[in-house]
């Protein structure tokens, strides 16, 4: 049976709810950024000043650090993720497993984000209660310091997102595989292809869309959720090893007066991810 206009109108009405309200809070905030507004002074909310905020960006040089960062970050979590994500749903798309393995297999994505971030806070803590230290004892070794050693902190950042977002962009992948007919590999294995023939050569060109999409949606997921794994596992240190954009917006509005320009900064995740957009759909228009 037909929607009717109404009845289709009525079913997305608390979808154009949430989307108008999102939009009405994002421009309340976008307008903010190019305002003076600071707690210690009254009526400085309505203070503008144009794209000063935006300008002092690059002359922060804490912004600068944690800018790079951020987009190194976003370079290992995504190609990482997307990239064994294919491999796995690959794979399902071989044996087709049941729906239970499928449930099991989405749990690190559903679960409660600080409590995924304080498991691996315990599992890598220098106290040597601490699952990988324990490991290390029983091996006669000595405990190492891993969340005080800089680069191996953001390592272990990076790896607490692969294993949070790697189950849902896996399960999308699969989903889109899943409508490749078994025809098309059935007859490349007659031929004499191998699995990694089949992969490489017919399933990812014929997925690249979906690969595209789930670069995109993984940075988006990355912008919204980071702060937790940040401030359950590493919390910007050592020193500022591990502050990112988002971290550090955070931080700057907690601990400063200046609302304007910690406003700024949170807000600029979202110009990468829009400029990310641009590149991905032109990447897109030209496969």
């Amino acid at each position: 049976m037909l929607l009717t206009r109404k009845t289709f109108f009525l079913l997305f009405l608390p979808t154009l709810v949430c989307i108008g309200f999102y939009l009405t809070v994002a421009g309340h905030g976008i307008y903010w950024t190019l305002t003076n507004w600071t707690l210690t002074r009254p009526g400085s909310m309505d203070e503008f000043i144009g794209l000063e905020n935006y300008r002092r960006l690059f002359t922060d040089t804490v912004f600068i650090d944690a800018l790079w960062k951020t987009v190194l970050f976003y370079l290992i979590v995504t190609n990482a993720t997307v990239w064994l994500a294919a491999v796995i749903a690959y794979y399902f798309y071989r044996v087709r497993p049941s729906s239970l393995i499928l449930g099991a297999f989405l749990i690190p994505s559903i679960i409660a984000p600080m409590s995924s971030a304080l498991s691996f806070y315990l599992s890598f803590t220098a106290d040597v209660k601490g699952f990988m230290n324990m490991i290390l004892k029983a091996l006669n070794l000595q405990p190492i310091p891993f969340l005080q050693i800089s680069w191996v902190a953001y390592l272990i950042l990076c790896l607490a997102s692969i294993w949070r977002w790697l189950p849902l962009i896996t399960l999308y992948l699969y989903t889109r595989m899943s409508l490749i007919p078994k025809e098309v590999l059935e007859q490349s294995e007659i031929d004499g292809a191998g699995d990694f023939y089949r992969f490489s050569r017919i399933v990812i060109p014929i997925s690249f869309p979906s690969l595209v999409f789930s670069v995109f949606l993984l940075t988006v997921m990355l912008n919204l959720f980071s702060l937790e794994d940040l401030h359950g596992i590493t919390m910007g240190g050592p020193g500022h090893a591990t502050t990112l954009i988002a971290f550090y917006g955070s931080m700057k509005g907690i601990n400063s007066p200046m609302i304007a320009y910690a406003l700024t900064i949170s807000f600029f995740p979202i110009f990468i991810n829009f400029a990310l957009l641009v590149i991905l759909l032109k990447l897109m228009g030209e496969v």
